[in-house]
């Protein structure tokens, strides 16, 4: 595999990437809540793997805006596992590999394992120094998520949306300018309101 993240979530609306590694991978991982679609969107929901070998293939028909971010980004192939001990739900691994790659058992069980450790260090408490680490980037992920719930509210005020309609105007201007949704809502927080690309052009 070529790359990895861990989304840390309580629903499919509520996380944020706790760790990546690399910057490609962290692109790929915020295009979830971007696009507000994704494989590991399902395997959250699921509480089961999705596998899938050839994104190509079957990507743009289940999440088009998804993989058409992570396609750009050489993402050629994804596993997404889900994090979670016994009832209680932590968060997804993923997993990107280059090359369509369709996974045979002892890739699966690979997979599995480097799930189980990802689940052990999000449940450690800031006993040592990596534990303090992963503690110190899962509070950076809760404080992007808190931005976007404060500028999403803001946007229901400005034009008189539901919260969920405001959420999809904010993720339709980051998918049409290419950036991270949590970049749209730090610009809606600087500039008091919700002002679309569209609406800037024959300005002065």
């Amino acid at each position: 595999m070529t790359g990895a993240a861990v989304h840390v979530m309580s629903t499919v609306d509520q996380g944020g990437v706790a760790a990546t590694s690399d910057a490609r991978s962290r692109a790929v991982a915020e295009a979830v809540f971007t696009t507000g679609e994704g494989p590991s969107l399902d395997a959250f929901l699921s509480v089961r793997p999705v596998l899938i070998s050839d994104l190509q293939a079957e990507g743009p028909g289940r999440w088009p805006g998804f993989a058409d971010i992570a396609l750009t980004a050489g993402v050629a192939a994804l596993y997404s596992l889900p994090l979670a001990v016994g009832a209680v739900q932590l968060g997804v691994l993923d997993l990107y590999d280059g090359q369509p790659r369709r996974p045979v058992p002892e890739d699966v069980s690979l997979a599995l394992t480097f799930a189980d450790l990802a689940t052990e260090l999000l449940l450690q408490g800031p006993g040592d120094g990596q534990a303090l680490g992963l503690n110190e980037r899962l509070m950076e992920a809760f404080d992007r998520r808190s931005e976007i719930y404060q500028a999403q509210g803001m946007v229901m005020v400005d034009r008189e949306v539901t919260l969920a309609e405001a959420l999809s105007l904010m993720r339709a201007e980051a998918f049409a300018r290419g950036l991270a949704l949590i970049d749209v809502a730090r610009e809606i927080l600087a500039g008091g309101r919700f002002r679309p690309r569209d609406s800037h052009e024959g300005e002065a």
